[in-house]
């Protein structure tokens, strides 16, 4: 490693081993078992990602040798970038899911004076945090007398998530690079998973922008005591903040902490690290404080909460990647203690390393980390199932999204990890980057050894490799400055051509045999929500149909060795169908005759004995109608679409 001391450079080998590994998995196997089932073959994923990188270093020539031009592109790219943000922010409205559903619903409560705590809270009472902050951006936006507190929320977080932004293009002009200012801004505007998890109310987007932003804080110079003492405020204010949004963010701190301690030896300064110290423990307990008080004030008892050796037992599930099981979480809730569930957890947790061994948890740590890092989407396509509103387009190209746009993505992603490996490798760390390159460890390090894992737990790292992965194509474009001089016109050809193959290799992937258009999925994490349909009782209720569409699948909660005969009418304006269907053989309805609209939708169980169905029990509006006679009660439903 050129330029580092010994000490720094353990870390650094560390790090590209690292991500060396994650190279190596997003090439040749990046996760197929979720939301992607079709990547390109490592061929052509390989090729694509070498034509890729070879436009990246000639656009960055040009950039370097028009300066004019460069900053006309970098102000009309913020601008664009801007615009589209905003357009995404109204247009894109989700209704919630899985844990931000709950917190979603606690913050509309509180913002409406209801201080009632959903269980789900006792269980897990890491996100409170996270709902007060929602809660108060709901009552801000009652106050102001918005019509949409979400499509507010998506404005404000994006603004957040923009702060990592302009944190690195701040970074990016204290290198002497301003420069790649423009392509920085274009690949943001590019990143689909910062653009996803922008939509999406929980923890994720909150946390993401931060270490970018403390990064830029301790790169910032200021001119008097008072400008000090006031940065400082704000980095620690942000330490606690992430710490307390988002638990495994305590590995920011930590790394913090390290780093300043690393730069005092490096140098020979006393850099004071112990006021810092004594400034966070301050500002935590205030912090703390302050929430303590607000759950002691509506009676909030976390004696039910899950302890932190749960997810070391979900994490150490030979069978899985260690992600999230259902039925093993579930058990444990009903365990009749915090201790049960402890001795439980590591009774668990000893069984399986028994089980796997030496070389099989070491597989296992692998593939944790395949699916913490394989996959440069990070699961933003995941995060919801079902939209308040969104475009016309959308729908009618779920299709062609769902096929093409991860593999754009995945090439994209590799480029960035040769490049931040190629800047590790080049680069001397000054304390702002080795924090950056010790926060990358420890979060790879955490969720692939100790913690569960799930592509999202990786997504804090992306915006670090947009910014380290730029700076290594960088590098790449200066070694290769003067290895050929070929005019601008035959360059801009052979990026057009690059491009073109690129595009064809992708839209030549096969499209899905069914696509997910829309539904209503609220209520089966955690606890499952249903309703009884006593015999010969109906229900009614409306779905709304975005496009046109294959078939509605319903979802009977379970089916027992009898017939579950029910009758399912539609009503359409003057289409009306009528079907029976026994929920022991299917829970589908063709709905292909109906256009894009409202359906009234009637289920009558034909039975003589009780069927259970699955709900949704909301405060806030989570679909389109009611279930008619039930107090916030929304049928669970959801609509495929079959190519052909």
């Amino acid at each position: 490693m050129k330029r580092n001391s010994n000490f720094v450079n353990v870390f650094v080998v560390i790090l590209i081993t690292l991500l060396f590994l994650a190279l190596f998995c997003s090439i040749f196997i990046p996760v197929n078992f979720l939301a992607v089932s079709h990547w390109l073959s490592p061929i052509k994923l390989l090729g694509c990602s070498f034509g890729l990188l070879v436009i990246l270093v000639e656009v960055i020539k040009i950039c370097k040798h028009y300066p004019r031009l460069t900053v006309f592109i970098q102000q009309l790219l913020l601008v664009a970038l801007l615009v589209l943000q905003f357009y995404i922010a109204v247009t894109f409205v989700d209704y919630g899911r899985a844990d931000s559903f709950f917190i979603r619903n606690q913050a509309d409560m509180f913002a409406h004076h209801i201080f009632n705590w959903q269980h789900y809270f006792k269980i897990y009472p890491n996100n409170i945090f996270c709902t007060i902050l929602i809660a108060f951006l709901i009552k801000l936006s009652i106050g102001l007398h918005l019509s949409s507190p979400w499509v507010f929320i998506n404005i404000i977080q994006f603004i957040w998530l923009d702060l990592g932004l302009f944190s690195s293009l701040f970074l990016l002009k204290k290198w002497n690079l301003a420069f790649l200012k423009p392509l920085l801004i274009l690949i943001w505007i590019l990143a689909a998973p910062l653009t996803g998890y922008a939509l999406f109310v929980y923890t994720d987007i909150w946390v993401l922008p931060i270490p970018l932003m403390i990064t830029a804080l301790l790169s910032l110079k200021c001119n008097s005591t008072f400008k000090e003492i006031l940065k400082s405020i704000v980095i620690i204010g942000l330490l606690v903040f992430s710490a307390k949004i988002k638990g495994n963010f305590w590995i920011l701190v930590i790394v913090f902490f390290i780093a300043f301690l690393i730069c005092s030896i490096k140098k020979h300064q006393n850099i004071k690290i112990q006021y810092w110290a004594i400034c966070f423990i301050g500002v935590f307990i205030i912090f703390s404080g302050m929430s303590t008080l607000f759950q002691k004030e509506t009676n909030y008892s976390s004696n039910d909460s899950l302890p932190v050796t749960h997810w070391i037992a979900l994490s150490s599930e030979p069978n899985t990647h260690g992600d999230y099981v259902k039925h093993q979480t579930i058990m444990e809730i009903q365990l009749p203690s915090k201790k049960a569930r402890e001795k439980s957890d590591i009774k668990q947790i000893s069984a399986n390393l028994k089980e796997m061994g030496v070389i099989g948890t070491l597989n296992h740590c692998l593939q944790k980390l395949q699916l913490l890092m394989s996959s440069g989407t990070f699961g933003y396509q995941r995060l919801t199932k079902q939209w308040q509103n969104a475009p016309l387009w959308f729908y009618k190209n779920k299709a062609r999204i769902q096929a093409y746009t991860p593999n754009f993505i995945q090439i994209g992603y590799i480029c960035l990890l040769i490049g931040t490996i190629i800047f590790l490798g080049s680069t001397k760390a000054d304390l702002a980057e080795l924090i950056l390159e010790l926060f990358m460890i420890g979060i790879i390090t955490f969720h692939s050894i100790i913690w569960e894992s799930e592509e999202r737990y990786g997504l804090p790292l992306l915006p670090i490799l947009i910014l380290l992965g730029l700076r290594g194509i960088n590098k790449l474009a200066e070694v290769t400055e003067n290895y050929h001089k070929v005019p601008l016109i035959a360059k801009v050809s052979g990026m057009v051509l690059i491009i073109t193959l690129i595009i064809g290799s992708v839209l030549n992937l096969p499209l899905e045999k069914e696509i997910y258009i829309s539904g209503q999925n609220i209520g089966s994490y955690l606890v499952d929500k249903k309703i009884k349909v006593f015999p010969f009782q109906t229900i009614k209720s409306e779905i709304y149909l975005p496009v046109c569409a294959s078939e509605l699948k319903l979802d009977p909660v379970s089916v027992s060795k009898k017939s579950e005969m029910v009758n399912v009418k539609l009503i359409q304006n003057n289409q009306y169908k009528s079907v029976n269907i026994n929920l022991n053989q299917t829970d589908e309805v063709p709905i292909n005759s109906f256009h894009p609209g409202k359906i009234k939708i009637i289920i009558t169980n034909m039975t003589n004995i009780p069927i259970a169905l699955e709900v949704g029990k909301s405060f806030y509006t989570i679909g389109d109608s009611l279930i008619k006679g039930y107090h916030q009660t929304y049928l669970q439903y959801q609509i495929y679409q079959k190519n052909k």
